[in-house]
């Protein structure tokens, strides 16, 4: 492996747990390295772990191990053995989707591998992973039961690497229907066409929450997508959920899920419409009301208006709810923190002229690991409120 030296600030960084080395932090290298490679990060004579390099990104090097390791063949079946022992806590007869592999969270920076039943979905969204794509379809069909590798990678971080969007099937035949449980609860994946890899895993601790709270009460789903928060609250005997979104694949999706649960659809509506203008118009009042747009702000000098649109969904939901009612309120912006979003928050709460309490900050669950000190790495957030 070839050896870079980097800042002491940088080195800082490092040993603080961020995975990251830019390249303004960069003293110098062995020669020319290509693209993917593994290198040996030092600071004078003291190594300090190993990253997998690109020249073409701000992010020069990312962290892997505080070992002298290549990231070949061995070390990814070491990671992925190591994650499923990690994640076997997750498994059983009421959920088999998961996430097994979260990126710098799991030991392999640009890599997100999920589960659902025996179809693994892989993200690449480095050079470094791109170049590995063949090695990583190879250890996955080694080390777990499958039946198909899909690659999804189509997210816009790719852009940054200089990579185009894949989308494809790797390995084996995807069923022409794909059903996956999660806490009891069925639902249609589509991997190849669906957002992200076809469900939001990391939602799943927050559905089964709304589950709890949904008894005897009116709950309104907004961003509704397939429903995953719709289904809980009907198993979990809502008097009514009302579920909005703007696509009407995704509502006919949702339907075919309630079906598919043997739910009764009339304690339930679809209502496709724009979230923002659905919630100025609507004159009906809830128990309990979530929301989980998507990103509003996809770069970092754009928070002040993105930090708009969710103050004004939030101010509208918090006059919608009953005295007692919850909300539920996420952001998934990896420019947004959890500090600014709590603003936000009260921004909207004082606008709204009621009173709220935070009961609960939410966030993914167990299968989407988080490095200690890499606040990147914090994409989702959320609380749940109570107003009086």
């Amino acid at each position: 492996m070839k050896r870079v030296w980097i800042k002491p600030k940088a080195r800082k960084h490092i040993l603080g747990g961020h995975p990251w080395v830019f390249s303004g932090a960069i003293v110098r290298s062995d020669g020319e390295i290509s693209a993917g490679d593994s290198v040996a990060l030092y600071d004078g004579d003291t190594l300090l772990g190993s990253g997998l390099y690109n020249p073409q990104s701000q992010i020069r090097i990312r962290v892997y191990s505080y070992q002298e390791q290549p990231f070949d063949a061995t070390y990814l079946i070491k990671q992925l053995r190591s994650a499923c022992e990690r994640r076997q806590i997750l498994q059983n007869d009421d959920t088999n989707c998961y996430r097994l592999l979260n990126s710098e969270g799991d030991g392999v920076p640009g890599l997100v591998v999920d589960i659902y039943d025996r179809t693994a979905v892989m993200q690449l969204t480095t050079a470094s992973m791109d170049s590995r794509r063949e090695m990583i379809v190879e250890q996955l069909i080694q080390v777990l039961n499958l039946d198909s590798v899909i690659e999804r990678s189509d997210s816009q971080v790719r852009q940054l690497e200089g990579l185009d969007p894949v989308t494809a099937v790797r390995w084996g035949t995807l069923p022409s229907e794909l059903l996956v449980r999660e806490w009891g609860v069925t639902y249609e994946v589509q991997p190849l066409e669906g957002q992200k890899t076809g469900l939001y895993l990391d939602q799943r601790e927050n559905r089964l929450l709304l589950r709890r709270l949904s008894l005897g009460r009116e709950v309104l789903n907004c961003f509704c997508y397939t429903g995953g928060f719709s289904l809980n609250a009907l198993r979990g005997q809502a008097s009514l959920v009302r579920s909005v979104d703007v696509s009407a694949p995704a509502l006919h999706q949702l339907g075919g899920n309630i079906r598919r649960n043997n739910m009764d659809d009339s304690s339930h509506i679809m209502v496709k419409e724009d979230v923002f203008d659905f919630l100025r118009s609507d004159e009906n009042y809830y128990d309990c009301i979530v929301l989980d747009p998507p990103p509003f702000v996809k770069r970092s000098d754009r928070i002040a208006q993105a930090a708009g649109a969710y103050k004004d969904i939030n101010l509208q939901a918090l006059k919608k709810l009953r005295p007692g009612g919850h909300l539920l309120t996420f952001s998934c912006s990896g420019h947004m923190d959890t500090a600014y979003f709590e603003e936000v928050l009260r921004w909207a709460t004082m606008d709204s002229g009621r009173q709220a309490s935070i009961l609960q900050r939410l966030g993914p669950g167990l299968d989407h690991p988080r490095l200690v000190g890499h606040k990147e790495g914090e994409y989702l957030k959320g609380f749940l409120l109570q107003v009086r």
